[in-house]
């Protein structure tokens, strides 16, 4: 199906040969202000038609909303005919689906980077205020240094001093080397 959408404006001269240049299965239009014919021409078109319009600005009021409409037309599988540029935008290679796509990608690659660098910023300033990161550490049970020394001096096994520390032998062997 050949769908044929346009704004009216008075002073455009293309807008009848767009009109005369072949027969349109359907024909949306708006003034100026209007959107109503934009919406019902969006909501008629199906996978495999064809839409005729001026240029991509006729189609929403900004830029940023027309590349939405036109990369949601492209996921739809309906082809655009862009007059004034005389060039046929095929919903498979559509430039605004891989414009959409750059842009997000864009977007996310800058919101990764601000916030890395937001959270390295953070930690050296809490470093600089002296700060600690990290699982707070659970004190050292009393007599701790005494049978360290007894272990380090292979006087007692470093299982045998966990026990009478009531502590797990890795976080007693931990706790020696620090």
């Amino acid at each position: 199906m050949h769908v044929l959408y346009f704004k009216s404006y008075t002073s455009h001269p293309l807008v009848p040969k767009l009109l005369t240049r072949k027969t349109y299965d359907a024909l949306y239009t708006d003034s100026n202000d209007t959107w109503e014919g934009l919406h019902a021409c969006l909501k008629s078109l199906a996978s495999g038609d064809t839409l005729y319009i001026q240029r991509e600005s006729q189609i929403a009021a900004t830029m940023p909303e027309a590349i939405t409409v036109l990369r949601d037309l492209a996921e739809r599988g309906v082809d655009i005919w862009l007059e004034e540029k005389g060039v046929l935008l095929a919903s498979k290679d559509s430039p605004y689906l891989y414009l959409d796509a750059l842009m997000g990608q864009a977007v996310l690659d800058f919101k990764y980077v601000f916030q890395l660098q937001r959270t390295q910023e953070g930690f050296s300033k809490a470093l600089k205020e002296g700060r600690n990161f990290g699982r707070k550490r659970t004190p050292l049970p009393k007599g701790f240094q005494e049978i360290k020394e007894l272990f380090l001096a292979k006087k007692i096994s470093g299982t045998r001093a966990a026990k009478k520390l009531n502590m797990p032998p890795s976080s007693f062997y931990r706790r020696c080397k620090e």
